[in-house]
C-alpha cells in the first residue's frame, strides 16, 4: 500500500511534469527515469519479470545523501489501485522525457500540407 504522503508527492510531481516544469533524466534501467531535487532524488521504473511473467512498477525515493528512504514496488495484478497510479505516473514521465506529444504535433504539422514528405535513405547496401 502506497502511503498518502507518497501519493501526494506523485500527484504534485505528475502535475509539474504535465506542465513541462520537471526535468527528468534516464537512469540505469531500460525504462527507468529519475528526477534530482535539492532534497533528494525520485526514481520510477517499469519492468517485466520473466520469472513470474508479471509487469512491475517501482518508485524509489532517496534523501539528499543518497540513502533510499522508501521503495514501493507494485505488480500488475495488484487490486488496490497502486499499480495504476504508478503505471500512469511512469507513462507521464516517459512521455515527458521522450517529448512524445511534441514530436507527434510536429509530425502532424509536417504532413498537414500538400508537400512531399519523407526522406529516401540512399545508404542502404542493396
Amino acid at each position: 500500500m502506497i502511503p498518502e504522503n507518497i501519493k501526494n508527492l506523485i500527484l504534485k510531481l505528475e502535475e509539474k511534469t504535465k506542465k513541462g516544469n520537471a526535468n527528468w533524466q534516464t537512469s540505469s534501467g531500460a525504462d527507468e527515469f529519475q528526477i534530482k531535487l535539492d532534497s533528494g532524488k525520485i526514481v520510477i521504473d517499469s519492468y517485466f519479470n520473466e520469472f513470474d511473467s508479471q509487469w512491475y512498477v517501482s518508485l524509489v525515493v532517496f534523501n539528499k545523501e543518497g540513502s533510499e528512504v522508501i521503495r514501493n514496488t507494485v505488480e500488475q495484478n495488484d487490486v488496490s489501485g497502486d499499480y495504476e497510479l504508478l503505471y500512469n505516473f511512469h507513462k507521464i514521465v516517459q512521455n515527458s522525457y521522450l517529448k512524445t506529444d511534441e514530436t507527434i504535433a510536429k509530425m502532424i504539422l509536417e504532413i498537414n500540407n500538400d508537400d512531399e514528405v519523407g526522406e529516401v535513405d540512399d545508404s542502404l547496401p542493396f
